[in-house]
């Protein structure tokens, strides 16, 4: 998995700490000497100081390859000009953060996933009053669980869920064929499943 960060501010410096246990090749990018030092000192990225407003920048990139591409960095100008070089150049997904939801929508219809900070926090916080359970459940600091995605290999496709998932602490919530998500019964193959969602109490190896 490839991951291309801009912005190496709080949000940026945050990802990739979250990001870096899971062994992916991380790249991030940032102007800012002092801030590109800071990350360096314990990141086992690839930290690259240059302006990612000049083509060439993102030419060496490579973003083409990228299965990720965050585009965080502090000003909407650049987020918007790297966001839409990420996509031209044919980066798997490309998410970037707006300031507003005009600049949101613009940023949607032309491909690209958006993130409005004052959005998403209010969302985040109605939730915790309107579902207040699901909240719960889902937050690390209040319950012990966990949600992830694991591959299915193909030594075990050929059998049922009823046979995978007999371990007590861990639930499967979802089958996932690419499309769309199957609610899973125990009699169903795993053979159509590209992904499975399982809540877990902390287990992330099953097979």
């Amino acid at each position: 998995m490839k991951v291309i960060i801009f912005g190496a501010g709080r949000v940026g410096m945050n990802l990739l700490r979250l990001l870096e246990p899971s062994g992916f090749d991380i790249t991030m990018v940032d102007k800012n000497r002092d801030k590109c030092d800071h990350v360096a000192t314990d990141a086992k990225a690839l930290i690259i100081c240059r302006d990612c407003t000049e083509p060439e920048v993102l030419d060496e990139l490579k973003l083409g390859t990228a299965d990720y591409v965050f585009v965080i960095t502090g000003e909407e100008e650049t987020n918007f000009l790297v966001s839409i070089y990420a996509k031209n150049a044919g980066a798997r997904h490309v998410i970037a953060r707006c300031e507003s939801m005009k600049h949101s929508i613009m940023m949607e219809k032309l491909g690209v996933e958006s993130l409005v900070p004052e959005i998403t926090l209010a969302q985040e916080l109605s939730n915790r009053v309107l579902n207040p359970t699901i909240f719960k459940m889902l937050s690390p600091g209040e319950s012990n669980l966990e949600l992830f995605e694991l591959r299915i290999p193909e030594i075990i496709k050929k059998k049922t869920v009823g046979e995978i998932f007999k371990e007590k602490d861990v639930s499967l919530l979802a089958l996932f064929d690419g499309e769309k998500f199957i609610l899973p019964k125990s009699g169903d193959y795993m053979n159509a499943s590209k992904a499975v969602i399982v809540s877990t109490g902390g287990r992330k190896s099953l097979w």
